[in-house]
């Protein structure tokens, strides 16, 4: 049985996580009041999936594009999706950059309300990131951050 961190698994994902997956993709497209009644079941999904398993790098990426774009969710089932944003492997270098990418303020950058919980999950993730050094060249993003007192 392959373990949690084993290299190999890092980008293999559940044909119902895959599933899950498209149906969100395709749902977060629909106007607002469709949209909640077709968001529920994929995300019901994906947080049961993550938190049993974990998520490929894959998976990783394409919940980051959707829980990063402004107006893709609601702030409550973002961070219902940041809440179980368990990686199966170690985290690679380009996810780090991705979430740090979105921190801030300016068009293309997440909501605040999500900025939050992409801060914290770099905190906790600090230690399962293939090279955790590249940190140390993202201090001077973190520290012109510092006047975001919202965060």
């Amino acid at each position: 049985m392959p373990s949690a961190i084993d290299p190999s698994q890092h980008d293999v994902e559940s044909p119902e996580l895959s599933d899950a997956l498209r149906d969100l993709q395709s749902a977060i497209v629909l106007t607002a009041k469709p949209k909640k009644t077709y968001i529920q079941r994929p995300i019901d999904i994906i947080c049961k999936v993550a938190y049993n398993e974990g998520l490929s790098h894959k998976s990783l990426r394409a919940l980051l594009k959707i829980i990063i774009k402004p107006g893709n969710l609601d702030h409550a089932n973002g961070k219902r999706l940041l809440d179980h944003f368990y990686p199966s492997s170690a985290v690679p270098d380009d996810i780090v950059y991705t979430v740090v990418g979105a921190l801030g303020q300016g068009n293309g950058k997440a909501t605040l309300p999500v900025q939050f919980p992409l801060t914290r999950w770099l905190v906790l993730v600090h230690d399962f990131v293939k090279h955790p050094a590249l940190f140390t060249g993202l201090y001077g993003v973190f520290f012109n951050m510092l006047d975001m007192i919202s965060i």
